[in-house]
C-alpha cells in the first residue's frame, strides 16, 4: 500500500522521535516527492533576498543600519507570510496523487510517450489507467473542478513567469526527453512545473470533458487560430509549421533532378562558382535519375511517366520540382503529358509549370557547348592518348539528330577502346564554364549559356519559396500559382 501524507495534518516531528515506537519498523526512511520542489521553490523565493552593494558607495546617501533594520522587517514579516500562505503545497500533492495516472503523459516529445513496463513492481498501467475514475477520486478528495482549474492556473502562471526560456515553450515541448533532461536551473526545473500543469490539464479534461489552455495560450490565441484545424489532431503538421516559423525544417526548398552522376556533382559546383551559391544553404537538393528511362519509365506500367506522382507529392509539401533531362526515348512525349497533367493531391492545380520541366533539343553538352569545347574536354579526359577534334564531334552531333543516341561515347570507345567517363567529361566542361566567369555572366546581360541561364532562375525562384507556417499559408501558396497554375473557380 502507497499512502500520501500531508505534512500539514500534524506538527513537524524529526523521525528520531519515533525510533523507539515499536510498532514501526526498525529503520524509518523519508522519501520526498519530486514536486515538492514546486513547493520548497515558492518558498525560498520570497525568501531569498538580494542586496545591490553599489547603495553604500555614496556615503552621503546610506546608512547601513537604517537599510539593516528594513530588512529585518521586511524578513519578519516575509516569514510570517509564508508560514500562512505556503503556495504551491496543494499543487505538489495533487499531482503525486495523479502522477500515477498522467505522469507519463507528461514524458514525451508531444509524438510519443514513455510508460513503465508490466513487469515492474506486477503492476499493469494500461490496466490502471482503464479503471482510472476521476470524477471519483475528486469526490474523495473534495475538490471540484473550479478548484483544479485555481490550482493549474497558479502552477502554469508561476512556471511560465519563472521559465527563461518561456518564449520557446512550444518549439521546446517537440524536443526529445533525454535532451531535456540536460536542462540547468531554472529551465529545468520549469520542465517539471510543466509537467505539473500538463497533469492537472488532463485531470480537468477528465472531470469536465472541457480543455484548460496550455502554458502559452490564453484569451482567443490558441494553437488551431495560429495554425488551422489541421494542427488539432496531426502534431507531425504542428511540428512542421512551427519549425517553418524558426526556420528549422531541413527539408529541401527545391530539387534539381538531373539524369546522371555528371550533372548532379557538377552543376551545384557550377552554381557555387559562378553564381556564390550553396545548392546545400540554399535548400536545393539535387538527385540524379541514372538514365533518362528512369524519367520516362514503362509504357504499360507508368503511362504517365515515373516522375508524375513524386513531383505531386513534393508540390503538395511545398518543394518545387525541377527536372533538366536529355531529349531521348521517350522524354519529349512524357514532359508533354506532365504539362498536361492535373494535380491529385490539390485538384484545382496543374501538376507543374513548363520552366520546371527542362528538355534540352538535343543533350547537355551539345546543348550548351560548342564542338570545339566537346573535343577539348574529350581530350581532356583521355589524358593525352588521344586528341579528339572539332569536325569529330560535328559528326556526333549531326548523328544524334537521325538517332538520339550516345554518339560521343560511341566516338570515344572507338578511339580509345575503352568506356567514357561521363562523369569526368562534364567536370571538364563545367571547368570550361568556370574559368570564364566574367565572359559567361556579363554585367547587365542575360547568361550565354542555356544551363547557366537555367540555374540562375532556379536559384531566384526557390528564393522566393517561403515555407507555410498555418493551413491558411499552405493553401495561399497553392493558389499563387507557384507550383502549377490555379483555377480561381
Amino acid at each position: 500500500m502507497h499512502l500520501a501524507w500531508d505534512p500539514r495534518s500534524a506538527p513537524f516531528e524529526p523521525w528520531k522521535t519515533f525510533r523507539g515506537d515499536s510498532s514501526l519498523a526498525a529503520d524509518v526512511e523519508s522519501f520526498y516527492s519530486i514536486f515538492q520542489c514546486y513547493a520548497l521553490t515558492n518558498i525560498l523565493t520570497p525568501l531569498t533576498c538580494r542586496v545591490w552593494l553599489e547603495q553604500f558607495g555614496i556615503p552621503s546617501e546610506s546608512n547601513p543600519q537604517k537599510v539593516g533594520d528594513t530588512l529585518a522587517e521586511v524578513g519578519r514579516r516575509t516569514v510570517e507570510s509564508v508560514r500562512k500562505h505556503r503556495r504551491g503545497e496543494d499543487a505538489s500533492l495533487l499531482c503525486q496523487i495523479l502522477s500515477a495516472r498522467y505522469y507519463f503523459h507528461t514524458q514525451g516529445d508531444q509524438r510519443t510517450i514513455t510508460v513503465p513496463s508490466s513487469d515492474f513492481d506486477k503492476w499493469d498501467w494500461w490496466e490502471f489507467s482503464r479503471k482510472w475514475d476521476a470524477i471519483a477520486v475528486a469526490q474523495h478528495l473534495g475538490l471540484t473542478p473550479e478548484a483544479v482549474s485555481k490550482i493549474h492556473e497558479d502552477v502554469e502562471f508561476i512556471t511560465s513567469s519563472d521559465d527563461p526560456l518561456q518564449d520557446w515553450y512550444e518549439l521546446v515541448s517537440f524536443v526529445a526527453l533525454r535532451k531535456r533532461e540536460k536542462l540547468k536551473g531554472k529551465a529545468r526545473l520549469a520542465q517539471l512545473g510543466y509537467a505539473m500543469e500538463h497533469m492537472l490539464r488532463l485531470f480537468y479534461r477528465d472531470l469536465t470533458r472541457e480543455t484548460l489552455p496550455l502554458p502559452d495560450e490564453g484569451g482567443d490565441w490558441n494553437r488551431m487560430a495560429k495554425y488551422g484545424d489541421g494542427v488539432k489532431e496531426n502534431p507531425l503538421r504542428h511540428l512542421e509549421y512551427l519549425v517553418n516559423e524558426y526556420n528549422l525544417n531541413p527539408r529541401p526548398k527545391a530539387i534539381f533532378i538531373v539524369e546522371g552522376a555528371g550533372e548532379a556533382s557538377e552543376i551545384p559546383r557550377l552554381a557555387l562558382n559562378l553564381f556564390g551559391h550553396n545548392f546545400a544553404k540554399a535548400a536545393i537538393e539535387v538527385r540524379s535519375l541514372g538514365g533518362v528511362d528512369e524519367f520516362t519509365g514503362h509504357r504499360r506500367l507508368h503511362p504517365e511517366g515515373a516522375l508524375e506522382k513524386l513531383i505531386d507529392d513534393y508540390h503538395a509539401r511545398q518543394t518545387l520540382v525541377f527536372v533538366v533531362i536529355d531529349n531521348e526515348n521517350r522524354a519529349e512525349q512524357v514532359r508533354a503529358r506532365l504539362l498536361a497533367a492535373r494535380s491529385r493531391l490539390v485538384p484545382q492545380r496543374k501538376l507543374t509549370k513548363p520552366e520546371y520541366v527542362h528538355l534540352w533539343r538535343q543533350t547537355f553538352e551539345f546543348d550548351n557547348f560548342s564542338d570545339a569545347e566537346i573535343a577539348t574536354a574529350l581530350s581532356s579526359v583521355a589524358d593525352g592518348r588521344y586528341s579528339f577534334t572539332e569536325s569529330e564531334v560535328a559528326s556526333c552531333r549531326a548523328a544524334w539528330v537521325s538517332s538520339k543516341r550516345d554518339h560521343l561515347s560511341t566516338l570515344y570507345r572507338d578511339r580509345l577502346s575503352y568506356d567514357l567517363n561521363k562523369k569526368s567529361l562534364m567536370a571538364h566542361l563545367v571547368d570550361l564554364v568556370i574559368s570564364n566567369r566574367k565572359s559567361e555572366l556579363p554585367d547587365g546581360a542575360e547568361p550565354k549559356r542555356p544551363i547557366v541561364a537555367f540555374v540562375k532562375q532556379v536559384i531566384e525562384l526557390v528564393a522566393y519559396n517561403h515555407q507555410p507556417e498555418s493551413d491558411e499559408g499552405w493553401l495561399r501558396n497553392q493558389k499563387t500559382g507557384y507550383f502549377g497554375d490555379f483555377d480561381a473557380g
